[in-house]
């Protein structure tokens, strides 16, 4: 199922090319997530002759939890198209590893693949250059493969959960007792940040003439500011 680009000397194939590209958290929308994943594989996809044909994207859906396959998503849309027959001529789908297709684990990830396979869809993972390949040719190695990719990814994510949980336990407690730090850089927009702790904004304040300061006194309780803008 998977094989490595000197398994092909003649894999510059043209087919259509569709590029995934993924990330979970929608804090990561600041940084280049998207924007490196999709020029990876683009470049990717041309070095083997393929034609990109469409960009698909996945903006703060989590593989762990399954919301990239999850109707409305791009990757659901892919699988509706790919088991309605749309690529039995024949298509790629490019994406940086196997856990931005899924984290759900082993079976998961090797189920979406196959699957896909099956349909007439070769899958290419441009990190380490495998081609997933549809039709026949599919071996014991290369389903172990995509098995202990699925594995390592969903364990990965486990990980970033807990340790996740963990520190906003730790951030709850350190409000609880007292202290006065904002923790996050993300405010509404009747807050802002100033000197490391919370302040009302000219919105909050006017909100607050308006009748709803009862809204913001366990901010107030928790080290927000009346001054500011």
């Amino acid at each position: 199922m998977a094989k490595h680009d000197h398994d092909f000397p003649n894999a510059q194939e043209s087919k259509p090319a569709y590029l995934y590209a993924r990330f979970s958290s929608l804090a990561q929308r600041e940084g280049i997530s998207i924007e490196r994943q999709l020029g990876y594989g683009a470049s990717f996809a041309k070095d083997r002759g393929w034609n990109v044909v469409e960009q698909l994207r996945d903006d703060g859906k989590s593989a762990f939890k399954g919301a990239n396959r999850e109707e409305g998503a791009a990757l659901y849309e892919f699988e509706l198209k790919a088991r309605n027959g749309v690529f039995r001529g024949g298509a790629v789908l490019v994406c940086e590893n196997v856990d931005r297709l899924s984290r759900q684990g082993a079976k998961a990830a090797a189920q979406l693949i196959w699957s896909l396979n099956e349909a007439g869809v070769d899958v290419a993972t441009y990190h380490d250059g495998h081609i997933y390949k549809a039709g026949d040719d599919g071996d014991l190695m290369d389903l172990l493969s995509v098995i202990i990719k699925g594995a390592l990814g969903k364990e990965e994510s486990f990980k970033k959960s807990e340790r996740s949980k963990a520190n906003w336990t730790n951030i709850h407690e350190r409000i609880a007792n007292g202290e006065k730090a904002a923790f996050s850089s993300q405010c509404p927009q009747w807050l802002e940040i100033k000197d490391g702790t919370y302040v009302l904004t000219g919105c909050g304040k006017r909100l607050g003439r308006a009748g709803h300061w009862p809204r913001f006194r366990g901010f107030l309780a928790h080290g927000v500011s009346h001054s500011g803008r």
